[in-house]
């Protein structure tokens, strides 16, 4: 994998960490090789120069979705979906949309709205947990462990709460139900251990019709481009994540409603094809330097 980045004329990261990780690793790399023969590694001006090869680190604007999204929302097959994820009586829907995948910390996500459930059992009737998960290759043991300590964790947490199973886990490839679970979150969690920028946090807000806040981890990137409109919290800090859905659960109509936009301001702000001009501008500025 190094040697296919290192092969590269343009390599674009998330964030300026991320770019400095990589030069670590780059650098760790090279220096516990025993050849004599290993290429000099140089960084200056954004360009990390490996031997005689050189490659442009860069930030690359985020990945947003088109305003036009929004309107996944009206096609039939999600208002079957959001009919069906339908409650009688108001009630505080938290949401995650992620792959089913080890580092997306889905475990403890579903552990801290147990402890919220254990501390405030008056939310476990006014309060749900949906998560749209697409599925890991099963074949892979790794993926298969995770698939099965998420229900495990699902099932703990719905034995608890006395048969009101406010935990529900949908492992599937199903686009429209993913899009009207977001379209109807009051508060989105997405708390990976290590990740990009997530894709829901950035196409959440453009479909979601409540005003929806988000929990996100210290690792992901997003959290850097929403500020104090986000809460953020410790990837491993159970008690942390369940405390911020206490607190999303407990907020105010008119503070979500600032919050939620103040997200979409930000996300409007950006325009939706900056990633791709980025990308393209640093392309032909290298070849000519070729």
């Amino acid at each position: 994998m190094l040697d296919s980045l290192l092969a590269a004329d343009v390599v674009s990261f998330p964030t300026d960490a991320d770019i400095n990780a990589f030069i670590a690793c780059v650098r760790s790399f090279f220096s516990s090789q025993s050849d004599d023969h290993l290429p000099e590694i140089k960084y200056r001006s954004s360009t990390l120069i490996v031997g005689t090869h050189s490659i442009r680190l860069s930030v690359l604007a985020p990945l947003v979705r088109s305003p036009k999204f929004k309107e996944v929302v009206r096609f039939p097959q999600t208002q079957r979906f959001i009919y069906d994820l339908a409650v009688a009586e108001p009630i505080h829907t938290f949401v995650t949309v992620e792959r089913s995948e080890p580092h997306k910390n889905i475990v403890r996500a579903i552990n801290a709205y147990g402890e919220l459930l254990k501390r405030r059992p008056d939310l476990t009737e006014s309060t749900r947990f949906l998560l749209m998960l697409t599925p890991g290759p099963t074949h892979i043991s790794a993926y298969k462990r995770v698939s099965e300590e998420i229900r495990r964790a699902a099932r703990k947490v719905n034995d608890l709460a006395k048969n009101s199973n406010p935990v529900r886990v949908y492992e599937e490839n199903n686009f429209y139900r993913a899009i009207a679970a977001l379209s109807i979150y009051d508060t989105l969690v997405s708390v990976p251990v290590a990740d990009g920028v997530g894709r829901s946090p950035l196409g959440g807000p453009i479909v979601n019709t409540k005003n929806g806040g988000m929990i996100l981890s210290e690792n992901d990137a997003t959290k850097g481009l929403f500020g104090d409109s986000v809460s953020t919290v410790g990837i491993t800090d159970i008690a942390g994540i369940s405390f911020a859905m206490e607190a999303a659960a407990d907020e105010s109509l008119e503070s979500r409603f600032t919050k939620s936009e103040a997200i979409l301001d930000i996300l409007r702000s950006i325009d939706p094809t900056s990633a791709a001009r980025q990308f393209l501008s640093e392309l032909n500025e290298v070849d000519h330097t070729h």
